[in-house]
Parts: C-alpha cells; sequence; structure tokens
C-alpha cells in the first residue's frame, strides 16, 4: 500500500484459474443437461395420470353351471271323482258298499269290478257306451253297439258289432260277472238281462285309483265313492321372458325339496305369456315330479339347472359387453401395440352363466386362448 492507494498483486497462474473456471461451467452445463432429460418418479406418475392401462384375460376351457334357482311348488294332476246316487237296496236296507276289490295305486281299466254295493258289483265302463236301460235280448241301438265294441276290444269270443244284443253279447256280459264271483243277472222270468245300473263310467283308456270309500259306508244322496287320478302330480313354476329361452320344452332340470340329493326332473309344458295377481307378466312352466321325492301337493321345491359336466369355452362375465341386445367381447391390443379407442368387436352367444363365467358358443375367430379385454 502507498500514500496514493492499494496496489493489486497480479496473479501468479492465470491459466490455472481459467481451466478451473471452464470446468465449473461444464459441469452447470451438464447438471442442466441431465436434470432436463431424467424425470422423478413423481413427475413420471403425474404425466401417466391419463393413461389408460387395460386389464386383459383369456378365453378358457371350463365346466360352466348356471347359478339360477327357481322356487317350485306341487300340484295336483288332473283327477276324476265318480258319485253315484243312492237308489233303492234290494230288501229294506240301505245303500251300502259291501265289498271293494281294488286298493289306491291299482289302474282301473274298462271291464273291471272296482266294488259292489249292496251285494252286487259295478262293472266299469268308458263314457263312449251310453247305457240308459236295461237290455233283454234282441234289443237293438247305439247303446248295444258301443257294449258289444268294448266286448270285442275286452278280447270276447263270438261277439259281432250288430247293434243287436244276440245272445253272445249277453253270454260275454255274463261272463265278465262269473269270473268276478258273482251271478249273472236275470229278470223274474229267468231271462238273461244287462242291467244298466250296475255299470259306473269311468274317463275311457282307464286311470290309476286315489282313493276309495271303505266297506261299511252307507251311500246317501249323491255321494262320492271313488277317485281317480288321470295325469300324475306336476311342478309348477314361473320364469319372465328374459328367462324363458332357457326353459324350453325338454329342458333337463333338477329338483330339490331342501334335505338329500336333487332328482332329475324335465320341463313338460310351458304356457302362454299371462299377468299374475300381482299384475306382474310370465310364464307358467310345468316339470315332472320325481317320484323318489315322496311329495304331496303344496310341497315347496327348488328348481336347479341340470348338471353341467362338459367343458366349453367360457370367457368372465366382467369381459361381456352389450350392445343392442346383443353380447361381445373386445380383442386385447396385439402385444406391444398401443390400446386403441376402438378395440376390435367379436359378437358371442352365451349358452350358461355360473361362477363369473359365461360359457360361450364356440368360434373360429375366438380360440381358446385368445386374449381379450376385461377393464377398459
Amino acid at each position: 500500500m502507498t500514500a496514493h492507494g492499494v496496489v493489486l498483486r497480479s496473479i501468479r497462474h492465470p491459466l490455472r484459474l481459467t481451466a478451473f473456471l471452464g470446468i465449473i461451467i461444464l459441469l452447470l452445463i451438464a447438471a442442466f443437461l441431465l436434470g432436463s432429460i431424467m424425470v422423478s418418479p413423481e413427475d413420471r406418475a403425474l404425466h401417466n395420470a391419463d393413461d389408460t392401462v387395460p386389464v386383459l384375460a383369456q378365453v378358457e376351457t371350463r365346466v360352466v353351471g348356471e347359478d339360477e334357482r327357481l322356487p317350485g311348488t306341487v300340484s295336483a294332476g288332473q283327477s276324476f271323482s265318480l258319485k253315484l246316487t243312492a237308489g233303492p237296496a234290494e230288501g229294506s236296507g240301505p245303500t251300502v258298499i259291501s265289498g271293494v276289490r281294488v286298493a289306491p295305486g291299482d289302474t282301473l281299466a274298462p271291464g273291471s269290478i272296482p266294488l259292489e254295493i249292496s251285494g252286487r258289483p259295478r262293472i266299469t265302463v268308458p263314457p263312449e257306451v251310453p247305457l240308459y236301460r236295461d237290455v233283454l235280448e234282441g234289443d237293438r241301438g247305439n247303446d248295444v253297439r258301443a257294449l258289444q265294441l268294448l266286448l270285442r276290444d275286452l278280447g270276447a269270443r263270438g261277439v259281432r258289432v250288430t247293434g243287436v244284443a244276440d245272445r253272445a253279447t249277453l253270454d260275454a256280459i255274463g261272463h265278465i260277472y262269473v269270473r268276478a264271483g258273482y251271478s249273472a243277472p236275470v229278470t223274474a222270468e229267468g231271462a238273461a238281462v244287462i242291467l244298466w245300473s250296475e255299470f259306473i263310467h269311468i274317463p275311457a283308456g282307464g286311470a290309476v285309483l286315489k282313493s276309495i270309500s271303505p266297506v261299511g259306508t252307507v251311500l246317501s244322496g249323491e255321494s262320492e265313492v271313488l277317485s281317480l287320478r288321470l295325469s300324475p302330480d306336476i311342478i309348477s313354476t314361473r320364469v319372465t321372458a328374459r328367462q324363458l329361452a332357457r326353459y324350453p320344452v325338454g329342458t333337463p332340470v333338477r329338483i330339490s325339496a331342501g334335505t338329500g340329493e336333487p332328482a332329475e326332473s324335465s320341463v313338460i309344458a310351458v304356457g302362454e305369456f299371462n299377468t299374475d295377481s300381482s299384475g306382474a307378466g310370465g310364464y307358467d312352466i310345468t316339470l315332472s315330479l320325481p317320484p323318489q321325492l315322496g311329495l304331496g301337493v303344496d310341497a315347496a321345491v327348488q328348481i336347479l339347472p341340470a348338471a353341467v359336466t362338459a367343458e366349453t369355452p367360457a370367457v368372465p362375465l366382467t369381459a361381456v359387453r352389450q350392445d343392442g341386445g346383443k353380447s361381445y367381447v373386445e380383442l386385447a391390443p396385439a402385444e406391444g401395440a398401443k390400446a386403441t379407442p376402438s378395440p376390435r368387436r367379436i359378437e358371442i352367444r352365451i349358452t350358461a352363466q355360473g361362477g363369473g363365467w359365461a360359457a360361450i358358443e364356440p368360434r373360429e375367430d375366438l380360440p381358446v386362448g385368445t386374449s381379450i379385454r376385461v377393464g377398459p
């Protein structure tokens, strides 16, 4: 320092200083370039927040069973009740059932004798035999012709269908009595006669006996003496229009009574569209009642889909989409390709649903192993 100010010393190594500054500048430039290239995880997440990542699945081979259960009720089949009007009995006694020759479960056919009333048998004939009078030899008419037709169908020998009550016709009727242990009716003069009052009408073709009044039952006025089952008891249920396609006639199902193994059944009838008491529309479905369940009328059951053992192509239900009432799946983008806003659609037909999967009809353009979109 002098009296005139500060004296600056010269830099001993100016090249070193220049080099040092150059290095600092290069490091700053490198840091800037790296900072512009590298992206933090937080920045990357924010950048990809709006990207859609598709969730994929594959077409598989599976056993797909329906999960659907329908409530059902046992309904009585068609029946026929025979009612007889009490008439004057022989002597002064009451009109009473004096003998029963059949039991519930037996099949009654034309020409059989299910019971006797006040000691006399009652022979079954179909409605087509219009007996309305006592018939003697030589009588003629449509009632005689119909009776001769019945006797011929029953295998009676020598009976000709002429409409005239000849000896062969009367003998064939008498044989029915004698074979069952009764005497054939005769007039006071001892002539053979067909007594219309000793015949009862049952439905043509016969039927199964449900019930019959026991011996000792006194008939008063018009009394029911027996009941026939014309058709077996059934199971009734109801489905919506959407469910109807899964239950055509012949569709196999299983019936569960709540305990034990379900029994096999099938749809035997589908009714027309109608509305129930609540105003809801639907279709009444009739199913056969498995006899091994031993259920009575009004018993509640569950109707289950038939057991499925066959494998079929299947897709997750979450992959199934709807458009205009049709079902389809969307193919996944090719490996390495970016998802497109309009992926290719493949229409499918679903044959069953269960366990989160849909069984589909095979398609050549949708083989097993094909990747499909599940998510967006």
